[in-house]
């Protein structure tokens, strides 16, 4: 059974043998040297790859980023974290922007996720919208990068960012009142009708 933020495309497995050269007093004379590594790599068949750009206040885009790997990122290829410096001119926060989403457009369009309705990342956004080429999701938090970075191959640009939006939205709650809810069932389903 498939996790809620797991991709529906297959991925392929594929064993990588490299040799690794170490430092150690102790492991080179036990093994000269060099150690002998298999790393498992997870590809995805399907190479359509829309690149992922977030944009934020701060460093709060790379902090989500490094959360998120923590939980399950199948891939960080075409995906970069950009801060915003409110206090840099116009002009070069336009071509910085400019440059990132160059930096990771490979043709299949790039979507933009930014942290703030209104603030200056989501504003600089606005300004490279281009249908099918770029989008832009504001109101960013992780559900909505894992499943937009894990989705991304068995997606179009535009129907990707309506997943990343959804996620986010679905995924905000209000804990107390969920707990009442639930508390409230579990009770009036042991009282007598």
């Amino acid at each position: 059974m498939r996790g809620p933020f797991q991709p529906r495309s297959r991925l392929r497995r594929q064993v990588v043998d490299t040799k690794l050269q170490v430092n150690h007093p102790l492991l080179s004379k036990v093994i000269g040297g060099v150690v002998l590594l298999r790393l498992t790599a997870l590809s995805q068949e399907n190479s359509t790859m829309i690149g992922i750009l977030i944009l934020t206040h701060g460093e709060l885009g790379a902090q989500f980023i490094n959360t998120a790997r923590l939980i399950g990122l199948n891939s960080e290829e075409l995906v970069l974290a950009h801060s915003i410096d409110p206090t840099d001119s116009p002009d070069l926060l336009r071509d910085g922007v400019g440059q990132s989403i160059k930096s990771v457009d490979r043709g299949e369009g790039v979507l933009i996720l930014t942290d703030l309705f209104g603030g200056t990342p989501t504003n600089l956004s606005l300004s490279f919208l281009e249908d099918g080429k770029v989008e832009v999701v504001t109101g960013l938090n992780l559900p909505m990068i894992i499943k937009a970075i894990n989705y991304r191959g068995d997606h179009d640009l535009r129907s990707l960012a309506k997943l990343a939006s959804d996620a986010g939205k679905e995924n905000i709650y209000l804990a107390g009142e969920v707990l009442r809810q639930r508390l409230g069932r579990r009770n009036n389903s042991g009282r007598p009708s």
